[in-house]
């Protein structure tokens, strides 16, 4: 099932364009507004060499498989990037669901709940456990 998402203005709540779901992105098409031409040179590129080391940075430790729909590389080229990142298995981190309690009180504080890290599901290219 495809999703749709619009683009709205932080400020004014107008809405800018409306893009559409594909791999986990929101997809919007190049010419989804009219723009004036200040907003075109404001949103010019300049085509460089892709640094592909900053990617999972910018968005945000996505997958893999979102980096290649972006960057529109091999996905054996970014799996070889995203394997040497030490942070992108820790920002895979899943959580094990909670207990239900039975336990009751009726004073303040008499329970306490601690959250506490479990080892990390992924093989760390360090060899390091974070808990």
């Amino acid at each position: 099932m495809k999703y749709q998402r619009t683009g709205q203005d932080l400020y004014s709540g107008k809405v800018k364009g409306i893009g559409r779901e594909r791999c986990d992105l929101y997809l919007f098409p190049q010419n989804y507004t009219k723009r004036t031409t200040a907003e075109s040179k404001s949103l010019a590129a300049v085509k460089k060499k892709v640094d592909i080391d900053i990617w999972p940075r910018r968005l945000g430790y996505a997958s893999v498989g979102a980096i290649k729909q972006m960057l529109g590389l091999p996905q054996e080229q970014c799996k070889k990037a995203l394997e040497n990142c030490v942070i992108c298995p820790l920002a895979r981190h899943v959580r094990l669901p909670f207990n239900n309690s039975t336990s009751r009180t009726f004073e303040v504080f008499h329970l306490l709940h601690i959250d506490v890290w479990v080892p990390t599901v992924f093989k760390l290219t360090m060899e390091i456990n974070f808990f």
